[in-house]
Order: structure tokens, then C-alpha cells, then sequence
């Protein structure tokens, strides 16, 4: 039960992650898509936490966004309930 916790504060720091970097390139979910290869509908889901993205899909984000693969995964949200250590 706790591994699901643990997936879930993953997929959900990564949906904020993913939405925060997109907003501030000022591109909608269709753009993104347009230049990740990525469904929109399939980025749409990705920002409501409601899938667990595929390694292949974070760097094709990344690469759309003209970011890092590491800016989308990193954990630099101090939430406590998202500590994903321990």
C-alpha cells in the first residue's frame, strides 16, 4: 500500500512539474504536443496526475519543452506529503 502512496506523490509532483514548466514557456497542451510527439489528450492526463509517464515520453517532453529531462522528474517540491524518500 505504501508503494502506491509513493507512486502516486511521484506522478503527482511530476503532473505539477510538467504544467509549471509548460505555462511559463507560454505553449498550450496542443503546441506542446505538436512539438513533443506527445497526444495532447495524452499530456492533458499527464497534468491531472491521472497516468504514470512512460521514461520515453518524459524525454520527449523534455525535448518539446527545450528543457532537461531532469527539470521535469527532479524533486523540488518541499510538500511534506510528497517526500519520496523513506
Amino acid at each position: 500500500m505504501a508503494h502506491d502512496a509513493d507512486t502516486h506523490a511521484i506522478v503527482l509532483a511530476f503532473s505539477w512539474r510538467l504544467r509549471d514548466t509548460r505555462t511559463a514557456s507560454r505553449l498550450t497542451q496542443d503546441r506542446l504536443a505538436r512539438l513533443s510527439g506527445v497526444h495532447h489528450t495524452e499530456i492533458s492526463k499527464l497534468e491531472r496526475a491521472l497516468t504514470d509517464p512512460r521514461l520515453s515520453t518524459v524525454v520527449r517532453l523534455a525535448r518539446g519543452l527545450d528543457v532537461p529531462t531532469s527539470a521535469l522528474v527532479e524533486n523540488r517540491y518541499e510538500d511534506p506529503q510528497l517526500t519520496l524518500e523513506g
